[in-house]
C-alpha cells in the first residue's frame, strides 16, 4: 500500500466507524507493505483475511473466493490494493458481498496506474465504470467510484475506489 491509499481510506472509513461498534473485513489484510488496521477504531473489532497466514491475517481463506464466515456477519467489508492480484474479481466481490449484512457498506481500492507487481499474480487495472460493473454483478449498489489522484500526468500512482451499500433484498 502506498501512502496516498492509506489516507485515502482515512478519509473514507474513519467517519464510518466514529459511532457504535462494527465488524470490519479487511480482505487482503497479509502486511506486504502496510496495513488499514490501525483505522479502525478500538470499539469495533477487526477481521483480517487473506489466502496465507502471517502479519495482520487472523483468518485465512479456505479459496481465493471463499471467507470462512457466515453469511451477513460483518458491517463492513474493506480491500485494498487486492482485487489486481485476483483472478476473478466478480468472484471475490460476490463473496465479500455474501458475508456483508443487510445495509453494510464495502469499500474498495485498486490501481488504476501502477507497475506491474506479482503478489504472486498481477491480472488487472480498474476504472470507476468497471468497479460499478462488479458491484452491479454482486448486488451491491454503487454510492461512489471514482479515481484518486484524478488529475493524469501528476502521480505515477492512481487508485480506483469504489465505495458500495448492499441494499435490502
Amino acid at each position: 500500500m502506498h501512502p496516498a491509499s492509506y489516507d485515502e481510506m482515512r478519509v473514507n472509513l474513519v467517519p464510518l466507524l466514529k459511532d457504535g461498534d462494527a465488524t470490519v473485513l479487511d480482505i487482503g489484510s497479509l502486511d506486504c507493505n502496510g496495513t488499514y488496521k490501525d483505522l479502525v477504531p478500538p470499539h469495533c473489532k477487526y477481521i483480517g483475511t487473506d489466502l496465507r497466514a502471517g502479519p495482520n491475517v487472523d483468518i485465512c481463506m479456505e479459496s481465493e473466493y471463499e471467507i470462512p464466515l457466515e453469511s451477513g456477519s460483518v458491517d463492513v467489508v474493506i480491500s485494498g490494493q487486492c482485487l489486481e492480484h485476483c483472478r476473478n474479481p466478480f468472484k471475490l466481490v460476490a463473496e465479500a458481498s455474501r458475508v456483508l449484512r443487510v445495509d453494510g457498506l464495502i469499500l474498495l481500492v485498486a490501481p488504476f496506474v501502477f507497475f506491474e507487481h506479482k503478489e504472486p499474480v498481477d491480472c488487472f487495472r480498474f476504472l470507476p465504470d468497471g468497479m460499478q460493473a462488479i458491484f452491479a454483478e454482486c448486488g451491491i449498489h454503487t454510492l461512489r467510484a471514482y479515481l484518486n489522484p484524478p488529475a493524469f500526468g501528476t502521480h505515477d500512482q492512481v487508485d480506483c475506489w469504489a465505495i458500495g451499500r448492499k441494499p435490502c433484498s
